[in-house]
């Protein structure tokens, strides 16, 4: 089991098995697949006792168990410097985020961290797409498949990308065999 970065114990029973999901089930699902590898962000709200809690440390328990590293946070933690350093955490989940509101240490923490999530979830894989779309604009279509995770629209760019670059290999393969 990979070690939580935090030294902060989970709940015993704060676990996907023991979270009674009702009408949220989907949302479950999705919190489910993102700990397993999916690409997004999952932002959770709801009144007090919807459960919120016991979700983000199941999330954190089951990404553990996987071998990714999983770190939750419960605001108000000690310092905003608890949030640095991220780029070897694999599934971030913080609690109680109305805790710090109007506190700028830990907006400004908060907004870094936002930054980084838009940066690997959007302007790098744009970017590499455009290098490759770059490439094949030039008669190069010996470029590798975009690698693509998740379901969002970034995905399904890439996706659809994959899908343009097949189809120019096919055409320019039938169109060199004669």
């Amino acid at each position: 089991m990979a070690q939580l970065p935090l030294a902060l114990a989970l709940k015993d029973h704060a676990s996907f098995e023991t979270f009674v999901a009702g009408s949220n089930a989907t949302a479950v699902e999705h919190v489910r697949s993102v700990v397993h590898g999916g690409r997004d962000t999952v932002w959770l709200w709801g009144g007090e006792g919807a459960g919120k809690t016991h979700l983000l440390q199941a999330a954190c328990r089951e990404a553990a168990a996987s071998g990714r590293r999983a770190m939750y946070v419960a605001l108000p933690a000690a310092s905003p410097e608890i949030l640095s350093d991220l780029e070897h955490v694999d599934v971030l989940a913080i609690d109680d985020l109305h805790a710090v509101a109007g506190d700028l240490t830990w907006e400004q923490a908060l907004f870094v961290i936002l930054n980084m999530m838009l940066t690997q979830l959007i302007i790098e894989p744009i970017t590499q797409l455009s290098d490759l779309a770059d490439h094949m604009s030039k008669g190069r279509a010996d470029v590798p498949e975009l690698q693509t995770k998740g379901r969002d629209e970034v995905a399904q760019l890439g996706q659809a990308f994959n899908r343009m670059r097949r189809s120019l290999q096919k055409a320019i393969s039938l169109i060199d065999k004669e």
